[in-house]
């Protein structure tokens, strides 16, 4: 051990009893004397700390490397899947466009098919009617006696021949005005109209068959301050609605005992001519008050068939209201009669027949 009292000291490994020793020294000069200072201790104690250091860099090492490994995966993961459904969404895109095109190929067919399908129906109502006007005014001039006289039974044969064409007149008319509803296609000339015009001309055309039936039939128009209570409307199809409602009531409310009021009045919450036709007739069952406005349907199957009807007349008036920007509703107590409201708005936006705006 010389080198302890050389230089400034040091370390050096040494084997005792065949341990691996760490020996560090260091020379200590005291006053004439050198002395070297030693410490001894087995190499393993030495570098415990060190070796515990190493160890623990290495288990983080590998542990960052771990986390940067699964990162990696992950993102890799991750990419991989937004290239598949990207790749998907592509294909869905292409399939889309396919599916669009084929739809816009379909929609101009359809447009095709319905153009012609109303081609179609003009026609035939056209081709239908037409033999139906010379019926109807043959059967009457042979029922009034102008072609010559018929036995009481010819002339009962001959009404009844009159009454069927007229019926089947009415319903071709009912299935084009739904048509036309139904495309937006009915025309209305707009004009301003007393109201009280429509109920005058209803009671005067439903009066003869109300008193037939000892039926009550009135009316009631309450003209505002200003003057007369006037609508702008299409008067023929305004009249149509209204004859429509007193017509259906004349076959619900009973005979001798039947009442019948149609009125007319200025709505105080937004100035809309609002008409009623009240009757006290068998009313409307609740289970089937939801369904009265649709197209053919009639609440008393008995009662269509003792008075006739299509089931379109509601529909229609409904469709013809809402065309002028206003709306159709009703009251009813099942027993205690019905009453059947609609409105027209004052300056109407007419719209398409389904409530709905141009």
């Amino acid at each position: 051990m010389e080198d302890a009292f050389a230089g400034d000291g040091g370390a050096s490994m040494v084997t005792v009893d065949g341990t691996s020793m760490h020996v560090t020294y260091s020379p200590v000069d005291l006053q004439s004397n050198r002395w070297a200072v030693l410490l001894i201790q087995p190499t393993e104690d030495a570098f415990s700390e060190a070796y515990a250091n190493q160890r623990q860099a290495v288990i983080v090492a590998a542990l960052v490397i771990a986390v940067m490994g699964i990162t990696e995966y992950i993102l890799f993961r991750a990419m991989h899947r937004n290239m598949q459904l990207a790749d998907k969404l592509e294909a869905v895109n292409e399939d889309l466009k396919v599916a669009n095109r084929d739809l816009d190929q379909k929609a101009g067919e359809l447009q095709k098919v319905d153009a012609a399908k109303e081609e179609f129906a003009a026609m035939i109502t056209h081709e239908l009617k037409t033999p139906l006007v010379p019926i109807i005014g043959f059967t009457e001039l042979m029922a009034d006696g102008t072609l010559g006289e018929l036995t009481p039974l010819q002339k009962e044969k001959v009404r009844v021949m009159h009454d069927s064409a007229v019926s089947l007149s009415n319903l071709i008319t009912d299935l084009l005005d739904v048509r036309k509803l139904e495309l937006s296609k009915m025309k209305f000339d707009l004009v301003e109209v007393p109201a009280r015009e429509f109920l005058e001309r209803s009671i005067d055309a439903f009066r003869p068959l109300a008193d037939s039936k000892k039926i009550s039939l009135s009316y009631d128009v309450q003209d505002g301050h200003d003057g007369e209570l006037g609508v702008k409307c299409d008067p023929k199809r305004i009249q149509q609605v209204m004859n429509n409602l007193i017509s259906n009531a004349i076959k619900f409310v009973p005979e001798k005992t039947g009442m019948i009021q149609v009125s007319a009045r200025k709505a105080p919450s937004d100035g809309a001519v609002e008409f009623a036709v009240r009757d006290n007739g068998i009313g409307i069952p609740k289970e089937k008050q939801n369904e009265i406005f649709k197209k053919f349907y009639q609440v008393d199957t008995t009662l269509r068939r003792q008075s006739g009807g299509t089931g379109l007349g509601l529909a229609i008036s409904k469709g013809i209201v809402e065309a002028h920007g206003g709306r159709m509703w009703f009251e009813s107590t099942p027993g205690a009669g019905t009453t059947f409201y609609f409105s027209i708005p004052s300056g109407p936006t007419m719209g398409n027949g389904r409530g709905e705006k141009n």
